[in-house]
């Protein structure tokens, strides 16, 4: 637990026998005996031990994120940045259905690893299709990507998308919608500008003329949606539960009794609008994980377990060890 904590907060693991346990020995010896502070000094925290525990909560956190996506439907968002020792990281974040309540859409890093040499597209693709290769993963269950604008995610040669989407029919890609307000601020392309004002004109045929909105019903009937659609919108009890949860979770909560709407609002809403997870990711990594007194880290099981939502099972991890050193 005390291993967990500090890689939480993204402390040194030294901070557990230079601080945690002369603390933990100063609580005891105060409020109960000297016997109890025998106890506490016979706990091992050094740097090794700590970083040991961390790989072994790694685990447990790794194989249920696997298990998720291996059977869902998921989208990803992708970023590489150089740290404090001059290594490029790239950090890979997915956001999939949480199998275990089945009610909800959930964000979690999926990978954190170094590029040892350059970081084309090539060399990312690669790094990622190996991390897919391993894991037991396809691409067929991509749905998606965002990336910001670099000519290593969107080249039109030998970019990360381009490289992906040559092994997957079904993956399509998003820009950041940060990186795309930023350009979109300094001076809308002409194209775009009469995209938009398409769209528009569209819209208003449609709302203002009652024959276009006929004609839009037939077509939505004939996707098959409509009535469901219908069936929703008077069902006064899905109003209540669409205010009082999010958007995610008000179609993942409906899919056992509505079969395609649902289906297809997840999808819709599976891709990432940003790299903005990424961009905190290599937040973290520079302020608390890895920083100049701590260069040499491979923090790739502290980032884990500092940003996954899911919950390790301490318990299981105890009793293991303990079946583990009892059977020598």
């Amino acid at each position: 637990m005390v291993s967990y904590r500090i890689a939480q907060v993204g402390k040194a693991h030294t901070i557990a026998e230079s601080l945690i346990k002369p603390c933990v020995t100063d609580i005891v010896s105060y409020m109960l005996d000297e016997k109890a502070v025998k106890k506490i000094n016979t706990i091992p925290l050094s740097n090794d031990i700590v970083r040991r525990r961390i790989n072994d909560i790694l685990t447990p956190i790794k194989s249920e994120l696997i298990s998720r996506l291996k059977c869902n439907n998921f989208s990803v968002q992708l970023d590489e940045s150089t740290d404090v020792s001059g290594l490029a990281v790239l950090l890979l974040y997915s956001l999939g259905i949480n199998n275990k309540y089945q009610t909800s859409l959930e964000e979690d890093l999926l990978l954190c690893q170094p590029l040892s040499t350059y970081t084309t597209g090539y060399d990312i693709f690669n790094m990622l299709n190996n991390f897919f290769e391993i894991e037991g993963l396809t691409w067929d269950n991509c749905i998606d990507i965002c990336t910001d604008g670099a000519k290593a995610m969107v080249g039109k040669t030998s970019g990360v998308v381009l490289r992906i989407k040559e092994v997957t029919n079904n993956c399509s890609n998003s820009h950041c919608i940060l990186h795309r307000q930023a350009l979109a601020i300094k001076k809308i392309p002409i194209p775009l500008k009469n995209v938009l004002d398409e769209a528009v004109k569209i819209i208003n045929f449609i709302k203002s003329r009652p024959l276009s909105t006929r004609l839009f019903t037939i077509l939505c009937e004939d996707m098959g949606k409509y009535e469901e659609f219908i069936e929703m919108t008077t069902d006064s009890s899905l109003k209540t539960l669409f205010d009082k949860i999010s958007l995610r979770d008000f179609w993942c909560s409906i899919t056992n009794e509505y079969q395609s709407l649902p289906k297809k609002a997840i999808l819709a809403l599976l891709p990432f609008a940003t790299t903005y997870l990424c961009e905190t990711g290599f937040s973290s990594y520079y302020a608390l994980t890895k920083t100049k007194y701590r260069n040499k880290l491979d923090a790739e099981a502290d980032m884990r377990i500092q940003l996954s939502p899911i919950k390790p099972n301490i318990k299981i991890l105890v009793n293991k060890k303990s079946q583990h050193h009892g059977s020598h």
